[in-house]
């Protein structure tokens, strides 16, 4: 079973965290149900496995398409310099997800129904 290595900030010494039991890498029944809604080439189990938080609040930027690809850019991007990156799989499953929220919205776009979505890819997120 995989462990994971902490760093404590006082003493500089790892320690290793216990390892996560089997039912914490089942997605809850909001990311499961948005895995669920979601088209086939564009699920993320191992993304919801491995990130839970990430994948929570990817399904709840479901029914905002500009936004979920505005922060799954912000994942991708290393802006801070600092960030470790995702694993292969993982980072292969953000990008189709990324792909699949930008093609609702060119769609939306196309039919008349954005919402000023354009826009709002642009600017992302609010708070």
């Amino acid at each position: 079973m995989a462990t994971i290595e902490l760093r404590t900030p006082e003493a500089g010494q790892a320690t290793v965290a216990a390892p996560a039991a089997p039912d914490a890498c089942r997605p809850s029944s909001e990311v499961q149900a948005w895995l669920d809604r979601l088209p086939e080439a564009a699920r993320a189990p191992k993304l919801a496995a491995a990130f839970p938080r990430i994948a929570e609040r990817i399904a709840r930027f479901d029914g905002e398409p500009p936004f979920a690809a505005r922060y799954l850019d912000q994942l991708m991007i290393d802006r801070r310099g600092d960030r470790q990156g995702f694993p292969i799989e993982v980072g292969r499953e953000l990008m189709r997800l990324r792909s699949h929220y930008a093609q609702r919205v060119e769609a939306s776009i196309a039919a008349g129904t954005d919402r000023g979505w354009g826009r709002a890819l642009h600017r992302g997120p609010r708070g």
